[in-house]
């Protein structure tokens, strides 16, 4: 079945129209549906200092890493700004100072930060009334950083192709992962594997290399080949069974973790990617692209469900509510949009006719994609 996909502004709902089903409907008739079905954004985060480069959910609560340095914890559902601490505000060196990354601590008290081009992260008790503690130096700056499910432990990679570990208690470094690269690879991103004791890795190099810090320092699996197209971001399903990344060559990939099968490749045409993250039950995945867009794919029939567009800046970073209920992501524009997902009835209005003849969505043709279970509402 070939699916059209309505662009969602701020006042859109996600739309899927079925070519198959009516398909005397041409495309243009999406624009007169998303101008007809009203649905706002439930809040838009700003910042003041650039573009978001990250953000993180917990407990009714985001984090978001700005351009300069800033790093900003916001209230939900009403989005107030909480808490607010300026990273290196007195040391910028323009280029230097922007926030890379943010990361909650499972219990949502700290979050843990680096600075583009930076040798330490941080560590923030963010409710605390505390300034961030630096931790120990890594051999190269830092890229992104993941929290273990515990909130021991954190992971970074860096610029030599290597990954650290931190004790957060401590702030020292326990473990340093892989060998150092020659051909000037860096690592770009990284997630602990959940119900494991893996790590894995994207690298510059065209890998995903997974460790296991208890077997050993060397990567126990490679996914991909060196020399290919550099991983850009990646994300593990909450199960820890599938992981997915997004590349230069503009492909996203879905990985089985336990065998290293390549289980799906779906491409996005002229458009670079930044960021993918699995929906909270990995059936879905969201990718953040170049142009501003949020493409949202069923990934095992590789069906493009929806797609997501308010602006024309980069989206940086996008994630799901872990309810599955929502969507947020951050971008260059310096806004943190989020999206309600929600399940339109089989009943929903969808077409008015010049002769105002009401004709109804008897088969759910044209619905909202709910992000928990991407089905129609039943009635």
């Amino acid at each position: 079945m070939k699916n059209y996909a309505a662009n969602c502004s701020a006042k859109s709902r996600i739309l899927c129209l079925s070519q198959k089903t009516i398909p005397r409907y041409r495309p243009r008739a999406i624009r007169r549906i998303s101008s007809r079905i009203q649905c706002a954004m439930s809040d838009v985060l700003a910042g003041d200092s650039g573009w978001i480069l990250d953000a993180d959910l917990s407990r009714g609560a985001v984090a978001t890493a700005e351009e300069f340095g800033k790093l900003r914890v916001y209230e939900l559902p009403l989005g107030g700004l909480t808490h607010e601490w300026s990273q290196g505000a007195t040391t910028y060196v323009p280029g230097n100072g922007g926030l890379g990354s943010a990361k909650f601590t499972p219990d949502g008290q700290t979050v843990a930060s680096a600075r583009w081009w930076d040798f330490a992260p941080w560590a923030w008790a963010w409710g605390s009334g505390r300034e961030p503690v630096m931790l120990e130096a890594a051999n190269g700056f830092l890229r992104k950083l993941a929290v273990s499910s515990d909130g021991a432990t954190i992971a970074a990679g860096d610029s030599t192709n290597r990954v650290s570990i931190w004790n957060l208690s401590s702030g020292k470094i326990i473990e340093e992962l892989g060998q150092e690269s020659d051909k000037n690879y860096q690592i770009t991103d990284v997630r602990y594997v959940p119900h494991s004791s893996l790590i894995a890795a994207a690298s510059t190099e065209g890998t995903i290399r997974l460790f296991d810090p208890d077997v050993s320092q060397q990567s126990v699996r490679t996914l991909g080949e060196v020399g290919g197209s550099p991983i850009t971001s990646l994300d593990v399903s909450a199960d820890g069974t599938y992981l997915a990344s997004v590349s230069d060559d503009r492909t996203v990939r879905i990985w089985r973790i336990p065998d290293g099968k390549l289980m799906q490749t779906m491409d996005v045409p002229q458009n670079t990617l930044a960021d993918v993250a699995f929906s909270p039950d990995g059936t879905v995945v969201a990718v953040g692209a170049a142009d501003g867009a949020v493409h949202l794919w069923r990934w095992r029939d590789n069906y493009k469900l929806a797609l997501l567009q308010r602006r024309g800046d980069s989206v940086n970073s996008v994630k799901f509510f872990p309810d599955g209920s929502k969507i947020i992501s951050v971008s260059d524009d310096g806004t943190a949009p989020i999206y309600p997902c929600t399940h339109a009835s089989r009943s929903t209005t969808y077409w008015r006719r010049q002769t105002n003849k009401t004709a109804t969505a008897d088969n759910a043709v044209v619905r909202e994609m709910g992000c928990a279970q991407w089905v129609p509402a039943r009635t």
